[in-house]
Formats: structure tokens, sequence, C-alpha cells
């Protein structure tokens, strides 16, 4: 009596050759970014898009803030008779044209600050700042930082945005006021609403941290993209190598690590420019690596073709058993 026939196992091995075949290494390039990434922070986990349009935080904070009562070559002997009247604007334009040496006239400081003191009396809040500034350099009049920083919180109050930096900032550093993050955030944030790109990059490193706002990433690198759009160069630094590396539970994308670094390179940032080296070069490994890997899926495929073609080819053994 025979026992049964035994066969070589075909049917793993021929699953198994499916399997390897269906196997394609992943694209290269792709790592952590989709069309979503999820982000984990302060405020719990949700899926976040990574187009970050930036457009949809609005025009004013994507156009830096400007002087509606910029110099345009008024008279200045007709402002100067407007201004002793007591015209607080006519003032502010005089002390433009003081500050600055505008009209064909020498720079003089010390005129600016008087007339900018007459402004600023009057609630001129970009006479205010630009005020402050001379009285805290020391420019035109004896250096005054009590005043200057008392003058700079009334142009910030009054929704000055680049008051509103300086005084963020102040207050950031605990320079000229008591160091307040919660405070130095509510700044910049009014700043980096008005356009300020060195608030918008400030207030996205808070973000980040959770220094004086809640920890939110997606915020905070979104901050910091707005200020990279407006082109300020540590921020496109900072942008790119957020990309590059990764942070916490967002992904890699190198394609838009070279695209803000190589902002930051072009204007001759070094560091930018070794990071893009060092992309370019994990990407020629990576493409290595994978030409390698499906090298060996094919000696793989060829060898398990080999081994099921030998099993169906081979007769069954039979086993004779002796009476």
């Amino acid at each position: 009596m025979r026992p049964p026939a035994h066969r070589p196992a075909i049917w793993p091995a021929l699953a198994l050759l499916a399997a390897v075949a269906s196997c394609a290494p992943p694209e290269p390039g792709r790592s952590g970014f989709g069309p979503t990434v999820r982000v984990c922070d302060g405020g719990g986990c949700r899926e976040q898009p990574t187009g970050m349009v930036t457009a949809e935080l609005g025009d004013r904070r994507a156009t830096p803030p400007t002087d509606p009562d910029a110099y345009k070559g008024e008279d200045p002997a007709a402002l100067r008779a407007a201004a002793a009247g007591g015209d607080a604007r006519a003032a502010y334009l005089l002390g433009q044209v003081e500050e600055f040496g505008l009209g064909g006239r020498p720079r003089r400081p010390a005129e600016a600050a008087a007339w900018y003191d007459r402004a600023a009396e009057a609630g001129n809040p970009w006479a205010q700042f630009r005020l402050a500034n001379l009285l805290a350099e020391g420019r035109g009049a004896r250096r005054d930082p009590a005043r200057a920083t008392a003058l700079t919180a009334q142009a910030a109050g009054a929704g000055h945005p680049l008051a509103a930096y300086n005084l963020g900032m102040m207050a950031l550093r605990g320079q000229g006021v008591p160091r307040d993050p919660n405070e130095a955030a509510r700044w910049l944030t009014l700043a980096a609403e008005g356009g300020v790109v060195e608030a918008q990059y400030t207030l996205g490193t808070l973000y980040l941290r959770g220094d004086g706002v809640p920890l939110r990433l997606y915020e905070g690198l979104t901050w910091m993209r707005q200020a990279a759009q407006g082109g300020y160069p540590p921020a496109q630094k900072a942008v790119g190598r957020i990309y590059m590396t990764g942070l916490d539970t967002m992904g890699q994308d190198l394609q838009e690590a070279r695209t803000w670094l190589g902002l930051a390179a072009g204007r001759g940032d070094r560091e930018a420019q070794r990071w893009l080296q060092e992309i370019a070069r994990a990407e020629r490994e990576e493409r290595d690596y994978r030409r390698a890997l499906a090298l060996q899926a094919e000696q793989t495929r060829a060898m398990l073709y080999a081994v099921t073609l030998a099993a169906i080819l081979t007769p069954p053994v039979v086993y004779y058993l002796p009476y």
C-alpha cells in the first residue's frame, strides 16, 4: 500500500512571488506631506492641509505697513505756515523733511524731533513712532528711554503696526518694560496682522514653542510662511529647515524645503546653501539605495520563478514501503 504522494509546497511560493512583484518602492522625494498632514499640539490632533495658502490670511497681512502721511513733495514754507496754525499733519510732514533731508534740505534731527513732538502731542501715531525712535537712539534730542517707551505704547495702542512690533519685542526681551510673553504675543499679533514680516516670523516662533501663546505647530508654520513669502530671509531659511527635517508629527517635504532654502541661499546664506547640498546628497543616496533594492527584487523574482517552475516540472515523490 502506498502512502499519499508528497509534493513540494507550490502555492505558498506562487503567493510569495506575487507579493514580491507587487511591492514597488515608494516614489522618491515623497515622505511625510500629502494633501493633508496630521498635526498634534496643545489643541489636540487634527488633519491640516499642507498647501498653506497665505492669501487666506488677508491682503493686509501680506502688505507691508505704509505711512498714509508720507511726504510727497509738499512746499516746506506752506507746511511751516500750516503747522504754525496748529496743523498736526503739517508738523509731521515737516518732521520728515528735517529728519531725512527731503526737498534738497540738509538733515536736521533736532528740528525733526521738535516738529514730531508737536504732531505726537496731537495724537498722530506715526509722529509718536518716529519721535520714539529718535529719543531711543538719542538723535536730535537727549536720549530718553522712558518717554520713548511711552510714545511707542501710545502709537501701538492706536494700532500702529511698527510700534506694536517694537513694543512686543520689548515685552519679549524685558527691555524698558517687564518681560511678559503673553503681552509680547498680543502686540506681535497686532503687528503681524498689519503686515510686519519680522513680527510674523517672531510670532511663528512663539507658536512653535508655546511661549506666550498655545503650542500650535500649524499656526506657527503658517505665520513663518507668511513672513517667508513677504521676503524675510530668516523666515525663508527657517521654513526651509522645517520642511527639510520635518517637525514633530509633520513629515518632510523636500520640494518645499528646496524652494525656501533656495531663496535664502540666493541671498548668500551659507547655512542654507549647505543644507541644500545635504538634501541633494541624501536624494542621490536614496536613489542609489532604491536602485539596489529594485535590482534585488528582480533577483528575488527570478529566483522564486525558477523554484516554482522546478517544483511544477519535478514529478511527485513516490514512497514504497517494504513488505
